[in-house]
This record gives structure tokens, sequence and C-alpha cells, in this order.
């Protein structure tokens, strides 16, 4: 039997890759019968010898070839063999073929007895996937979460699994919020937005403007910068509204909800601001969203227009 597993999603591959091993090696558990070719230059003989070789005992071989599709010379060797072999059709002999390129691969149905290309996954898959790895490890994930981390991580599961490790790790079975999300992931940004409210809080709008050009060079999505306006500016309101009311420093951890650490950098920023001023803002940034949201606004113009607005 000949088995392909390719396509640009690797994270999903190499698991399954890792599954039909483990279930192998479960099965038989101190088998001579399974070899893996990997990286490494190795022939068309060495290859013939593990499959040809004789076992004492009765077991399926599971012979695991990896990248070898990427070298012409040795791939058509290798599957001519195979042919000559009718191993295609072999329920003794597996040859899993492992793909960590995106590769095209011409034939593949009939050269390979079963095949799976793995696309990066979008939408709704996505999401589904997130909610199942967050699950997996008995954790529990928001909605606001889950939107955060599509649209700033995308589908590189690999960088995508190690942020949700991160986080399962951080909140230990509790649920895992978009606080939590913008607090552990991809800091770079949050601090460019810090820094400009610090510099509106300060009534530079130069400096603004400038923070603002650095965010749009670094080429972030400017829906993305938008909705970290808005979070950081809620924040902001709620830290500013308990301030207001004479609650102390350890009440407004308690009350506000937020990380400790986050209420630490909102409240040294919301003694900047007025109640209204931080309202006026949101209340504004609300309205650009709306704009990008039907097309009337283009959503750098939107974002200049409420730096030059706010002082």
């Amino acid at each position: 039997m000949l088995i392909l597993l390719y396509g640009q999603d690797t994270y999903r591959s190499w698991q399954k890759l890792k599954e039909i091993i483990n279930q192998y090696q479960k099965k038989y558990p101190n088998s001579l019968s399974f070899g893996v070719f990997d990286d490494e230059k190795f022939s068309l003989d060495e290859i013939k010898q593990k499959i040809e070789s004789q076992s004492m005992f009765d077991e399926k071989k599971l012979i695991v070839l990896k990248n070898i599709l990427q070298d012409k010379n040795l791939s058509s060797d290798v599957l001519e063999y195979c042919q000559e072999k009718n191993l295609r059709d072999s329920q003794e002999v597996i040859i899993l073929f492992y793909e960590a390129e995106n590769i095209q691969i011409p034939d593949v149905e009939k050269k390979f007895s079963m095949f799976q290309e793995f696309r990066p996954l979008e939408g709704p898959r996505l999401i589904c996937w997130i909610k199942d790895y967050v699950q997996k490890y008995s954790g529990q994930i928001d909605s606001q979460a889950i939107v955060w981390l599509t649209e700033r991580v995308g589908s590189d599961l690999w960088r995508l699994s190690n942020e949700l490790d991160k986080l399962l790790s951080f909140k230990n079975k509790k649920i895992i919020t978009l606080e939590d999300v913008c607090f552990l992931t991809n800091g770079e940004i949050e601090l460019d937005i810090f820094r400009l409210l610090d510099a509106l809080g300060e009534g530079n709008k130069k400096r603004a403007l400038e923070l603002l050009s650095v965010c749009f060079q670094k080429r972030e999505n400017e829906a993305y910068l938008l909705s970290m306006f808005l979070y950081q500016i809620r924040n902001l309101i709620k830290i500013r509204d308990l301030m207001e009311k004479r609650n102390s420093y350890s009440q407004l951890v308690k009350l506000s909800g937020l990380h400790p650490f986050v209420v630490r950098k909102v409240f040294w920023q919301a003694k900047k601001f007025s109640l209204e001023k931080l309202k006026s803002m949101y209340q504004r940034l609300l309205e650009i969203e709306i704009g990008l949201k039907i097309g009337q606004i283009e959503p750098r113009l939107g974002l200049t227009l409420f730096i030059e607005e706010s002082l």
C-alpha cells in the first residue's frame, strides 16, 4: 500500500504521520519491520533492502519516506520499483510518503493507494480546530479570543498551537478571554498602540501620527489596529470610571475583572484622560468601525482622522 501525506499545512500532516506511526508501534511494539528514511541521503538499494527483508513474525511492514518526492531521480526510481513489485495493492507492505513542502504531484490518484492533501484551514474550519484543540486539553476559550487569534495568527497551526499551549498553561482550565490573548500574544503592536495613546494623553499629535505610521509600515491589518484601539480604550474607560468613584488600587483590580498586569499598565495611562474624553474617543472609533464595514471610509484615513480629532 502506498500512502501519501502532503500539503501546505505541515502541522496537520505531521500530526497525521505521528498518528499512523503510533498506531503501528502500538500494534507491533518491538517491530523490526518499521523503518524511516528522512532528509539525509539514502539510496534506492537501502529502501529495497528494508522492504524485501524477511521478518520472523507475522506483521506488516511500515516504511516511511520523508521528502523524497522533491528528488526527481530518486522518487522516479522508487515509484517505478513500487510499480514493478505491485506495492500499491499490497496489504503486507505499507510505504508512507511524507512531504513537508507544498509540491505539485501529477497523477496522484494513479500512483498512490491513499493520499491526503493538507490545505490551510480557513473560516469555520479554523475556528473548529481552535475549539477542538482547547477542549482536547480540558480548556475553554471565548468567541472573541478565537476571532482575535484567527485574524492575527491565521492558519499557521504551528504558531497557533504554540500560542494556545501558552494560554492553556496560563489559564489552567479557566476560560481564555480576549484580554488573555492580547496579554500573552504578539505584544509588539500592543506596545505601539499603548505608546500612541500615551502620546494622545500628552497632547503630542506629531508623536501619535508617527507611531500610527509605524504601525502602517509594519503592514499591520487596519481592522486589527482598530479592534486594538477599541480594546485599549474600553479598558481605560473601565479603570478611569472606577478611579473617579474613588476606588483603591486593589479594588480596581478586583472590580475591573482585568488581569493585574493589564490594570497596572492601564492605571497610569488612565490618569492622562478624563472619562468624558475617553468615552468620546470610543464613540468615534465605533463610528469609524461602522464606516469601514459599509465602505464609507478608507481604513488608514479613518484611523488618521481619529488621531487628528482626538487632539
